[in-house]
């Protein structure tokens, strides 16, 4: 689903830039972003219906944006840029595998906006003619994600059918499951957590997606696509061991890979993507994903985050689920805006039920992901690991309530026997 998606996408932009008047050859490229913010050249945002592929924002340098301008009609200025649009939501909804595939054209304005790239499958496509520049960025949905948005068993089936039997109830696996392992990554499009070399002997964590598994004379290959900047490229080197996990259900498999290097994959349809290359994982382990049990908040509680650097503004979501180590909440904007990154530190305030109130605490983000919310709407979900010294009287406020929640719902299941008359 990842790669056809992405083919889909450099093939829009192909066609619909080689259709602006004069017409004319087109080269191509894509490329893997990095969690952050980026000012875009917006031209316009489409939505799509009917596939999990749900925005794209498309942009245009100041060559193609002058060009189109200059195609005013008496429709208006933004004519040519209207036009240019719709022909990308037309060849992406056609290319798409998707019998219902259909969208809109939505932001049609020829200005620069800030996008927050939450730097999970954020890919951009680069378009260029000699009208100018055609950018197409968009968040790409996985076969893991799609399948956990529509609530099947289809991953859990895979991970069993891969994986060693009764594997939930070990805490690693042997050498010989490496290769059942390397399987459900790749056919599910699984999201994997690789930490790699930057400054000071310190390590960032990036998300990868395993793009090919390949046979050569060295041994089996492993091709990921994953956001490598110019200072990580000079860190990396072959033989390096590097960490990585993935999570399946409610554990987490952490293993090890041998690094061979920058590798280059190239798509079917001739357009390359920059990662890592390493062989077989080794020393498997799996352990749970929380360090306590968590609850669902089943009323509307408000939390707000912010950043503990200034400037960044203030993010209100609604409370998903609580445990003692950390919290779930979704906030929903049209354009999935991310302003916060994934490992960034942040104050957090519970707008908890009385008698507890109030809380805030510090914490650190720990996972951004989209979502649908019960009325079927696109939002965001964050996943928040609480820290911080000084925050004992809300860590025990937060512990009191997820405590009472949870004998709550025990007792509702427990039947008592009424006592009846003599």
């Amino acid at each position: 689903m990842l790669l056809e998606t992405i083919t889909a996408l450099a093939q829009a932009g192909r066609t619909a830039l080689a259709a602006v008047p004069p017409g004319g050859a087109c080269e191509v490229s894509v490329s893997q972003l990095d969690q952050g913010q980026l000012s875009f050249p917006s031209l316009a945002v489409l939505r799509i219906s009917g596939h999990p592929l749900k925005f794209i924002h498309v942009g245009a340098d100041g060559d193609l944006r002058e060009h189109l301008l200059s195609i005013a009609d008496v429709d208006g200025r933004l004519a040519g840029a209207q036009v240019l649009a719709e022909d990308v939501l037309e060849q992406v909804t056609e290319s798409l595998s998707a019998r219902y595939a259909r969208g809109r054209v939505d932001h049609l304005a020829l200005a620069p906006v800030s996008l927050g790239t939450c730097g999970v499958r954020t890919f951009g496509v680069r378009c260029r003619s000699e009208q100018g520049q055609l950018f197409l960025l968009a968040d790409i949905p996985s076969l893991a994600e799609t399948e956990r948005e529509r609530g099947t068993k289809a991953l859990h089936r895979l991970a069993d059918s891969c994986l060693p039997a009764l594997w939930r109830n070990q805490t690693e696996l042997p050498a010989a499951a490496a290769a059942g392992l390397v399987d459900y990554l790749y056919r599910s499009e699984a999201d994997v957590h690789l930490f790699l070399p930057v400054a000071d002997g310190r390590k960032a964590e990036k998300a990868a997606i395993l793009m090919d598994v390949v046979d050569d004379p060295a041994g089996t290959r492993l091709e990921f696509a994953v956001p490598v900047d110019a200072a990580m490229r000079g860190r990396l080197a072959a033989g390096d061991t590097l960490q990585g996990r993935v999570g399946l259900d409610d554990r987490s498999i952490e293993f090890s890979l041998a690094c061979r290097g920058l590798g280059v994959h190239t798509l079917a349809s001739g357009l390359q993507l920059v990662g890592v290359s390493s062989s077989l994982p080794a020393d498997i382990h799996i352990v749970q994903s929380r360090r306590s049990f968590r609850i669902p908040i089943t009323e509307d509680v408000d939390v707000e985050i912010e950043s503990v650097d200034p400037g960044v503004g203030t993010l209100t979501g609604q409370l998903v689920d609580l445990s003692f180590n950390g919290a779930r909440l979704v906030y929903t904007r049209p354009d999935h805006d991310v302003a916060l990154a994934v490992g960034e530190s942040i104050r957090c305030r519970m707008y908890l039920p009385d008698p507890c109130g109030p809380v805030e605490i510090t914490g650190v983000i720990r996972r951004t992901g989209r979502s649908l919310d019960d009325a079927a709407r696109p939002c965001l979900e964050i996943g928040i690991e609480f820290s911080g010294p000084g925050a004992r009287i809300a860590s025990e406020n937060i512990r009191q309530f997820v405590l009472n929640r949870q004998r709550n719902q025990l007792a509702k299941r427990v039947q008592v026997a009424q006592v009846g008359d003599w």
